[in-house]
């Protein structure tokens, strides 16, 4: 599968939130099932990391505030 940008993934999933699958074309329901593979497999990613991910915000705001502090 090809890398599809998050904002692709966004699209899929607005859209289908909206119900607008409906008015598609088969190949924009293709395209759109693609992107929305992509985002669940974004969103697994994101949940089997998420630890690690918010320990680095908050280093990241922790290094801030020291930084503001100097």
């Amino acid at each position: 599968m090809s890398k599809i940008s998050l904002a692709s993934q966004i699209s899929a999933v607005e859209a289908a939130a909206q119900g607008k699958q409906a008015t598609m074309t088969r190949g924009q329901r293709e395209l759109h099932e693609t992107h929305l593979a992509a985002a669940v497999k974004t969103l697994r990613w994101v949940a089997e990391h998420e630890e690690t991910i918010r320990g680095n915000a908050m280093n990241r705001q922790a290094w801030r505030m020291i930084e503001a502090q100097s």
